[in-house]
């Protein structure tokens, strides 16, 4: 039984892709989240934690995750995070740092 495994939903179309693991800002709370870079088809992928308070548990082959929880990989657009950063790094009080 190892405590390290974890049960991680990937969209099909990235499945077997290898995929590039980043710590990025949130856009909205501005705290470092994981997301995954899939250079092939340019795409970004957030990490959704699912927590099951315990009351589930996947097992398998001679491993058991007894918390039940889970993490999903869902496609985000990445201009979201591009926007966010660029937004916090340009505004000084009332004035942008941006150039015309």
């Amino acid at each position: 039984m190892s405590a390290d495994r974890k049960v991680i939903i990937v969209p099909e179309k990235y499945s077997g892709r290898s995929l590039k693991r980043l710590q990025l800002p949130h856009p909205r709370t501005g705290v470092p989240c994981s997301y995954y870079a899939d250079m092939e088809s340019e795409s970004l992928l957030e990490v959704v934690g699912v927590d099951m308070n315990g009351k589930r548990s996947w097992m398998g082959n001679g491993w058991v995750r007894s918390d039940g929880s889970l993490s999903m990989l869902t496609p985000v657009d990445p201009l979201f995070i591009y926007l966010s950063m660029i937004t916090n790094m340009s505004v000084s009080g009332e004035e942008t740092k941006f150039v015309d």
